[in-house]
């Protein structure tokens, strides 16, 4: 119980109030606790006095250290000005306005850290054709959306920057793993979308049955809510409420609290549904002004608060002391049975028996799976040369001149964009990398921001393979579904196999029906026997299954 909060409320402070009296008592230490400043954001928000300060620190811009806060400003500072000054030769004049600006900043620096482990590449810097095409992209319209916001909380550009690239980030991340370091899983909005579509089906089944009826389905509004963390369907005012609260919370928040909204806009939607799906989008694309965030805010704190519960050096809400089991040839056993009922699922049933061996038959399988997986893989690195190759042809439209300043053909904006790459690039942007991993308040390592990156470190092949006759972290998360309530199949079976003979719950039937005596276990095994604080929510994702199958 918070005394604090309790004793203020009884004197009649109001919520904002008693959130800048609790958030000025963290900031009079010298060293900020970020997890007890976490765990205060998500109950009770934040308030305009302490909010830029808060966002910076939770977000990694500046260190919780007082003491480092102007250094580390500074370097932020003529960081994000060498960005732009760069960024700015490729835009045209029409182009040239201070988001434009800063996505270019944006799109230099996310180029920049994705090949940050590859020094010695040709390819090391974007060219001007990359960064143009990023800036008509999805990515660039989420990224816009994100800058907009932060222009409204902060007074300078470089602080909006930087916080709206901590931010993005952060929403990239639902788990990271201790000892390897390696993301369970990347860009969260996935994620986020079947955990909001299983959360309808299981608590508002009649929402459900509504939207179905105009030909609507959760994804189709849940991703355009979910890509840019509500900053195009709110208000900005309740948008930036809104992610006082996010910024601190668990990867799950965002998905209760829309599910929340939806429980609030269900009387206009039952309104419109006679409208037809068209009215239902547009009414989910600009919701109505929120009289009380609260209504929303809390009920979703309530549902994930339980992951900050734990006090630790490591980051509660993304690390995860686990890791993927290892099998190798010749094993027997469960978990030998798990990974051949998964390779089932896969379409490669038919070249083995489910008898727990790991044996020819199996290895010649797992070759066939790695073979399509390194297919997948090559075929995402050529596109990703294609875009991004270093002498760009230029067109004869793009050689039309254009003003920016004086007069530059596009030709001689690529020259000078070179220029600057050899000259003020070249020594800057590697320190400026390395404070930025450095000062993250996040698990990020140097060695994560490559994962994204079909080669790796050890060339396309070897992304895909475990070792000769071997199965492992690589090609785990490959076979891992998403499975709740009513699945049926041979990852339902894996799911009970493990539930019976690796963590002891009897009650559970290996009949490949994901039914009541499963959901009530799985749930079970979230709240309890887990290594780590995980949502439950009896939904088995990477985070479930990664803690099922480790030792």
């Amino acid at each position: 119980m918070n005394f604090r909060a309790a004793y203020l409320r009884s004197l009649g402070f109001e919520h904002e109030k008693i959130a800048k009296s609790e958030v000025g008592a963290l900031f009079s230490e010298d060293v900020i606790p970020v997890n007890q400043l976490r765990k205060l954001c998500l109950r009770v928000g934040i308030g305009s006095t302490w909010r830029g300060e808060v966002w910076k620190i939770i977000l990694g811009v500046i260190p919780p250290q007082r003491a480092a806060w102007d250094s580390t400003s500074e370097i932020r500072k003529q960081s994000y000005e060498q960005l732009y000054e760069a960024a700015s030769l490729v835009l045209t004049s029409e182009e040239r306005t201070r988001e434009d600006g800063m996505l270019a900043a944006y799109s230099v620096h996310q180029y920049f850290l994705r090949r940050a482990s590859k020094a010695s590449s040709a390819k090391l810097y974007p060219s001007v054709r990359t960064i143009r095409s990023f800036l008509l992209s999805e990515e660039a319209a989420r990224a816009r959306s994100v800058l907009r916001i932060m222009l409204r909380v902060f007074n300078t550009e470089w602080e909006s920057f930087w916080c709206a690239v901590k931010f993005i980030q952060a929403q990239r991340i639902v788990a990271v793993l201790k000892h390897s370091g390696k993301r369970l899983q990347s860009w969260g909005v996935a994620y986020r979308v079947r955990l909001l579509s299983e959360l309808l089906v299981q608590k508002e089944p009649q929402i459900v049955k509504t939207l179905h009826a105009t030909g609507l389905r959760e994804e189709d509004f849940a991703k355009l809510w979910l890509r840019n963390c509500l900053a195009d369907a709110l208000r900005e005012d309740d948008v930036i409420a809104l992610w006082d609260h996010l910024i601190a919370a668990p990867a799950d928040f965002v998905s209760h609290f829309s599910l929340e909204l939806l429980k609030h806009l269900e009387p206009q939607i039952n309104e419109l549904k006679h409208e037809g799906k068209a009215e239902i989008l547009q009414l989910l694309a600009n919701i109505p002004p929120l009289q009380s965030l609260e209504k929303f805010t809390l009920p979703a704190a309530a549902a994930t608060a339980s992951l900050l519960d734990k006090n630790t050096n490591l980051d509660p809400l993304l690390t995860f002391d686990v890791e993927w089991p290892l099998l190798q040839y010749g094993d027997r056993g469960v978990m030998v049975k798990v990974m051949q009922l998964l390779l089932r699922t896969k379409g490669l049933g038919g070249m083995f028996s489910v008898d727990g061996y790991y044996g020819d038959r199996t290895e010649n399988a797992l070759t066939r799976l790695k073979k399509q997986t390194y297919e997948i893989e090559v075929e995402k690195q050529q596109k990703l040369s294609m875009q991004s190759g270093p002498n760009p042809k230029i067109s004869p439209d793009d050689e039309q001149p254009m003003r920016v300043g004086g007069e530059l053909t596009m030709r001689d904006r690529s020259e000078a964009w070179k220029g600057a790459r050899r000259t003020r690039l070249h020594g800057s942007m590697d320190e400026m990398a390395a404070s930025s991993l450095e000062m993250d308040n996040s698990p990020m390592t140097k060695h994560e921001l490559d994962a994204d990156s079909p080669t790796g470190v050890g060339g396309v092949e070897k992304s895909v393979w475990d070792g000769e006759r071997a199965f492992g972290p690589k090609l785990w998360p490959t076979l891992l579904p998403s499975i709740s309530a009513g699945s049926r199949g041979d990852d339902v079976k894996a799911l009970q196999a493990l539930l019976i003979q690796r963590h002891g719950y009897s009650k559970v039937r290996e009949d490949g029906y994901f039914g009541t005596q499963t959901v009530n276990a799985v749930k079970d095994f979230q709240a309890h026997v887990a290594t780590r604080a995980i949502p439950v929510d009896g939904i088995v994702g990477p985070v479930t299954w990664i803690h099922l199958l480790d030792s």
